[in-house]
């Protein structure tokens, strides 16, 4: 089972999937369809169309779900500080090097391996989808059309790290807005009101309310990031009078939406003066929280195959997964789980444990025995 994970993992690093220009994940999809044809013939495999030439592949046995295995195909664009070839894979040390190792193509290698091995399954459903990487256009795609017989007991991503298991994880609204205040003269301040100042104050007494009102015991406060601040003011001397701001939010709080943002901003332009132009919220997606004692029979699993206590991951150090769309849909227990590191993700010289490949697709193994047995 070893080298055959290996040596798919080095296959799929070697397919780039990374989404610019002419580049994207339809290699990696065909790949993908073809090895579920050929080694799973009791799987319907079917491409959902999300873009011109992109899509997802579904797979399903002849049951009701009751497992939906998720898993994205894409990478990021490759950064520089690469010391080889970042889509040609290498093995030192007990690591193995490329783009994507990690991030996830081992994952989802230990999984097919593990399926592999499986003369038949009852209820399970797998997803592999595009984009998570970028705008989330797969997800988007999925759970907006496409229909389950029946919902499952379980939603199990793959892009998870360090053999811990993922179960909470704020979630994520961008919102886009203008702030309109009034040009004057730099050495008569009281002549404009600086959409630049207005902005930051804004932005200072938005965050305020979120931690205040919008927090979380397990998922801690909501938080907000200025990302951008750009001004069409080409002069020292003039008060801007004009600013665009786009902001990264973090949802610690299901009722918090961009609807309830943008409110909260109005008031806080309003204390500085200032109106509020055109805006745009751009991903407006909750937070996600399962309980813990609805994933303590996963948790056994993982402690059975890897004979060692396993932890949850905390999800205050958490970035959005959007299997939490999922989540968001369904209601149901979600969790993530996958190898080290996952201080590697997104790095230059990007490794995985080889070790903790075969460790995976141990676990992945017994969870399709579990629940789709």
């Amino acid at each position: 089972m070893k080298k055959e994970i290996i040596e798919l993992t080095k296959k799929l690093v070697s397919i780039s999937s990374y989404v610019d220009g002419d580049c994207n994940e339809a290699k990696i999809a065909d790949f993908i369809c073809g090895f579920l044809k050929k080694n799973c013939p009791w799987l319907k495999v079917e491409k959902q169309k999300v873009a011109k030439g992109r899509f997802n592949v579904i797979a399903k046995d002849n049951y009701p779900t009751k497992l939906l295995v998720c898993g994205h195909l894409d990478t990021v664009i490759p950064r520089s500080g690469w010391k080889f070839n970042p889509l040609k894979p290498q093995i030192k040390g007990g690591k193995l090097y490329g783009l994507g190792a990690l991030d996830m193509k081992g994952s989802l290698a230990s999984f097919l391996i593990a399926l592999k091995y499986q003369k038949s399954t009852k209820g399970l459903l797998l997803l592999f989808y595009i984009d998570e990487e970028y705008n989330f256009l797969g997800m988007r795609k999925f759970v907006s059309s496409y229909k389950l017989w029946q919902e499952p007991k379980l939603i199990f991503s793959l892009d998870g790290g360090d053999l811990k298991i993922g179960y909470a994880c704020r979630g994520l609204i961008d919102i886009d807005f203008e702030v309109i205040g009034k040009s004057g003269h730099a050495a008569w301040p009281k002549s404009g009101k600086n959409a630049i100042i207005a902005v930051t104050k804004t932005v200072e007494g938005l965050s305020k309310t979120l931690k205040k009102d919008f927090s979380d015991p397990i998922l801690g406060p909501s938080v907000c990031n200025l990302a951008i601040l750009e001004t069409d003011n080409k002069s020292r001397n003039v008060i801007p009078a004009r600013a665009i701001a786009k902001l990264d939010i973090r949802p610690a709080n299901s009722e918090l939406k961009g609807k309830e943002i943008i409110k909260i901003l109005k008031s806080e332009l309003k204390k500085q003066r200032v109106k509020l132009g055109e805006y745009k919220v751009l991903n407006d997606l909750g937070p996600r929280l399962t309980q813990k004692e609805s994933l303590q029979e996963l948790k056994k699993i993982i402690e059975k195959v890897l004979n060692q206590k396993t932890e949850f991951v905390e999800p205050k150090n958490c970035g959005y997964g959007d299997s939490s769309m999922l989540y968001e849909k369904y209601r149901m227990p979600t969790a993530s789980f996958g190898p080290r590191p996952d201080k590697m993700a997104h790095q230059a010289n990007e490794y995985v444990l080889i070790d903790d490949l075969v460790k995976c697709s141990q676990v992945f193994t017994e969870i399709i025995r579990k629940y789709c047995p």
